[in-house]
């Protein structure tokens, strides 16, 4: 139950990030990522989960051209940890690192350009301690996504 009440509170945080407009999300719109099934057993949706429900990964298509994301995203927020750009395999990628309330998880936002008027999305947590198993997976799944065509 808590890692749904974490996952709420996700969903509400990158609300923040889009100007706390809920019309800045789109709905409906499937976003094709290469997500290790072995680790997220469980997709509904945009999202996957571990089985054991340590980590998530809510996948988003935001109403807001990157500049517009970086300029809300990059603020000062409390208990963030690292934040910025950086460029992987030629793409540029926005991201905010935050730690969870309880000090037991991590979350990572990471958002990359769609097209001039939109962005995708990703926001995951997992275990602090387990940084160096689930983030290359999330950054590789965030890397192929997509929009469904």
């Amino acid at each position: 139950m808590k890692k749904l009440v974490l996952i709420g509170f996700l969903i509400f945080w990158i609300n923040g990030f889009s100007q706390n407009s809920s019309e800045n999300l789109k709905k409906d719109v499937e976003i094709q990522t290469e997500i290790d099934s072995n680790v997220y057993e469980i997709k509904q949706g945009n999202s996957y989960y571990t089985k054991d429900e340590k980590s998530a990964i809510q996948a988003k298509l935001i109403s807001m051209s990157l500049n517009k994301m970086q300029e809300n995203m990059l603020k000062n927020a409390p208990d963030v940890v690292d934040k910025g750009n950086i460029i992987i395999n030629g793409i540029n990628i926005l991201f905010v690192k935050k730690i969870s309330e309880d000090k037991a998880n991590m979350i990572l936002i990471y958002c990359k350009e769609n097209d001039e008027n939109s962005s995708i999305s990703f926001v995951s947590f997992y275990p602090s301690e387990s940084e160096n198993y689930y983030k290359p997976i999330i950054e590789k799944a965030f890397l192929s996504a997509k929009i469904k065509q």
